[in-house]
């Protein structure tokens, strides 16, 4: 069984800004879509959800994106999570009609989101601008992620080349992994022109390096959240 990567949340701890920005970058609009006991935010382009939006103290962690896969089981894949070394950092909670969502870490830390669909498929998003298009880890153990991750979510290896990054086929998104510290996934973007993007994100108060050798582009919000902007 896969659980392929197919949805992204920004994570704020200046939520006005944050929604502010990526309006200036991408277009995107605020969609409280659910606004029961369990409320949740989504940004949108024209009709399309493109991704979640949530607002968090400083208390709780530094601002950032999370990535998520979904799964037709949510109980199974928790126990497998917790079987192969992983914890389930987040219980099983229900978001209206759109779906059922947890959080999980490897062993080695990095965080990421399930989401059992109900009535929203977040793989029907359209061919919007900053689409989400995969995601990168840096982990701590490239090898023994690479383990986790294709024996939990049923990924394969796509490619594994001599600079230390593995590119993982994860249900049809690439999910790169690549040695460091930081046990931290960030999204990949997909834009018209990445050029007019980096200029986007620096006049709303973001910052973005130059591209990397792969032509991605490591950029972030007012606020230090990071996602990547594919060449």
């Amino acid at each position: 069984m896969t659980a392929p990567l197919a949805w992204m949340d920004v994570i704020s701890t200046d939520f006005p800004r944050s929604v502010a920005f990526y309006g200036q970058v991408f277009g995107w609009v605020l969609r409280p879509v659910v606004e029961d006991d369990h409320p949740y935010n989504a940004l949108a382009a024209g009709d399309e959800l493109v991704a979640g939006a949530e607002a968090i103290p400083e208390s709780k962690g530094p601002p950032r994106w999370t990535v998520f896969v979904t799964t037709d089981d949510m109980s199974a894949l928790l126990k497998s999570v917790l079987a192969a070394g992983g914890a389930v950092t987040f219980d099983p909670m229900q978001l209206g009609d759109y779906g059922i969502v947890a959080m999980i870490t490897d062993p080695f830390d990095a965080t990421i989101g399930v989401w059992q669909p109900l009535e929203f498929d977040p793989h029907s998003v359209g061919a919007v601008e900053g689409r989400f298009a995969g995601a990168e880890l840096v982990t701590a153990d490239v090898a023994g992620t690479v383990r986790f991750l294709t024996e939990v979510l049923g990924w394969t290896v796509a490619d594994d080349d001599s600079s230390g990054l593995v590119t993982l086929d994860a249900g049809g998104y690439p999910a790169r992994l690549t040695a460091g510290d930081q046990s931290q996934w960030r999204p990949i973007l997909r834009v018209v022109s990445q050029d007019s993007t980096v200029e986007a994100i620096a006049r709303a108060g973001g910052s973005a390096d130059a591209p990397r050798l792969d032509g991605v582009v490591v950029a972030a919000d007012p606020m230090g959240a990071q996602f990547l902007l594919a060449p």
